[in-house]
């Protein structure tokens, strides 16, 4: 999906207390680390560790570079969502699918962070939906 500002009736959502979690993801370990992450992780499992309040309803993701977001239901998230560690060419990097989903736009490339909120946040999915 091709990046779009975003929409400003959109109120941003309040962020989540949740404990931090961190995954080391280091590209300059080389193509044996790539190998070895080429794996996928279900989203349900990380939403869990993290431990989110009553009041979460949506799930963020944000590319490394800050360039895309989206912002996608928790129940959508739990029920669908993979991690997916290593690219088909063996370079490292995180990806979000979220097959059967809503839309494709929902699908994540270069994955950098991942935030739980009470409501949606603004994000880079456009008004109508293509896809």
């Amino acid at each position: 999906c091709a990046a779009f500002p975003a929409s400003p009736t959109r109120r941003p959502a309040r962020t989540e207390a949740m404990r931090p979690l961190r995954f080391l993801f280091a590209p300059e370990l080389g193509r044996p680390i790539a190998e070895a992450l080429r794996s996928a992780a279900v989203l349900r499992a990380l939403i869990e560790a993290a431990r989110p309040g009553r009041a979460a309803t949506h799930v963020t993701a944000l590319s490394a570079d800050g360039a895309y977001s989206a912002s996608i239901p928790l129940t959508d998230a739990i029920a669908l969502g993979e991690v997916h560690a290593g690219s088909p060419d063996g370079e490292p990097m995180l990806r979000l699918r979220v097959p059967g989903g809503m839309t494709l736009c929902w699908n994540v490339k270069n994955l950098g962070l991942l935030r739980v909120t009470a409501g949606p946040e603004p994000d880079s999915l456009p008004e109508i939906l293509t896809h």
